[in-house]
């Protein structure tokens, strides 16, 4: 797993988080939690018990951008991505809940995914709801409530994750 750092020296106001986010909508970040002080069970927990989606950047949840157009273009990706991956036995496709723990602190749940047998433990399946892996290829569909600020930080984590395509 590779640790990437992050300047949040610099964050004093709701502003400047937003910011520091990719200039995200605040309705975006949970408060509870306290922003910055996140971590990996509260992921799940929110994800348990209220079904809900977030992605924990630097200490603070994001909830998942997501629509029924998103979901129906990340479905439809993955079926075509997964007809060719599976009659090959290549690894695995996963879809818009597969969590992943990129690095330390950066947990992203990408729509659309692939991971080779070679970047699996044992060439296995992941047992655990929160693997630490990342994916060789990572889809994220737009959505209106994306930035391209957003997006590009994403993309940034992808390929300090050693993402091989996004």
């Amino acid at each position: 797993m590779t640790a990437m750092a992050t300047a949040t020296a610099a964050i004093d106001t709701l502003a400047d988080l937003l910011e520091h986010l990719g200039g995200i909508h605040p309705n975006r970040v949970r408060f509870r939690p306290a922003p910055g002080t996140a971590i990996e069970k509260d992921v799940l927990a929110i994800h348990d018990h209220e079904g809900r989606l977030y992605e924990l950047v630097d200490g603070v949840l994001v909830e998942k951008a997501a629509g029924l157009r998103e979901s129906f273009l990340a479905i439809a990706l993955a079926s075509l991505l997964r007809g060719f991956v599976r009659p090959r036995n290549l690894g695995l496709v996963t879809g818009e809940a597969g969590m992943m723990r990129l690095m330390a602190g950066l947990v992203r749940i990408p729509d659309v995914a692939f991971i080779s047998w070679d970047r699996l433990p044992n060439r296995r399946v992941p047992t655990e709801p929160l693997p630490d892996v990342a994916p060789n290829l990572a889809v994220e569909v737009l959505s209106t409530s994306n930035t391209p600020r957003e997006m590009v930080r994403k993309r940034q984590e992808y390929f300090a994750a050693e993402v091989q395509v996004v």
